[in-house]
């Protein structure tokens, strides 16, 4: 079969164009020269170079398309972009004034939410608490605050100075001690002393510790001390006989074991006749 464009008459299979124009020149042999030998022969001419035409034109046109269509994607996302915007504002305005229409620009939005003030003393609406994750539950209501229990009044008992012992609770007497019966006194009786080297100590378990005394004309300055701590001077003088006197008050203490000593101090107030210390009643809070 012939090849397409083979010239009618040339019986030569079909050859491209270079084995074609090889065949048409003669071959000479290489003739040798030098140590090694070079070889020569006809020189071909290079195939003509392929040209394409250039669709300059075309080209061109292509370019001015893709401009005018960016150019158009571009305005109209500028006109979506403006659109957008301005239904948000028309938005806003209207959900803050429910008497404003859609049609509301946004340089008037703008100017009213700029110019818009909150009433003073403008307070949040209490919400109810709802029942979200189990609506069929009854609304959570939460407990009253309670009122604290009031603070217990402590127990105060009163020990007379007539439970004479070296016990706890019990009034324990060194030197020359005296005593006396009257009604008023705490349980009728009374102890008193001018003796220099008199004391008295009274051991207990309690918070709190008060002297009770009796004070009179003749009755000196007493010296108290609280476990071995300072002693506090404290004078019973007073012109007339006054019963059952708290003489002494420790103030609050931690609830263990006290010891408290009342001596003789051999002094007094110059309106005093004497020296007498004198005790009636102790008084313990628990």
């Amino acid at each position: 079969m012939r090849p397409p464009n083979h010239p009618q008459g040339d019986d030569t299979p079909w050859l491209d164009p270079f084995e074609k124009e090889r065949q048409k020149t003669p071959s000479s042999p290489y003739t040798p020269s030098g140590s090694l030998g070079e070889l020569s022969g006809p020189t071909l001419a290079p195939p003509p170079p392929v040209t394409r035409p250039l669709r300059t034109a075309n080209r061109r046109w292509a370019v001015v398309g893709i401009g005018i269509v960016s150019a158009l994607v571009l305005f109209l996302c500028t006109i979506t972009a403006s659109a957008i915007t301005n239904h948000t504002s028309s938005s806003t305005l209207v959900a803050r004034n429910p008497t404003a229409t859609s049609t509301t620009s946004a340089t008037d939005t703008a100017t009213a939410l700029a110019t818009a003030t909150m009433a003073p003393n403008a307070t949040r609406p209490a919400i109810a608490p709802t029942n979200t994750y189990y609506p069929n539950q009854p609304t959570y209501t939460p407990f009253p605050t309670g009122t604290p229990y009031p603070t217990p009044t402590p127990v105060v008992t009163a020990y007379d100075d007539a439970m004479v012992g070296a016990g706890h609770y019990q009034f324990d007497y060194h030197g020359t001690w005296s005593q006396e019966n009257r009604p008023d006194y705490y349980a009728t009786t009374d102890s008193y002393s001018n003796d220099p080297t008199g004391y008295v100590t009274f051991t207990f378990v309690g918070s709190r510790v008060q002297l009770i005394v009796g004070t009179n004309a003749n009755v000196g300055i007493m010296g108290i001390s609280l476990d071995g701590g300072n002693e506090i001077d404290k004078d019973g003088y007073s012109a007339t006989l006054i019963y059952q006197v708290a003489l002494y008050d420790s103030g609050p203490l931690f609830r263990t074991t006290h010891t408290l000593k009342v001596f003789v101090t051999g002094t007094k107030n110059t309106a005093s006749s004497d020296v007498f210390i004198d005790v009636d009643a102790v008084k313990v809070s628990a």
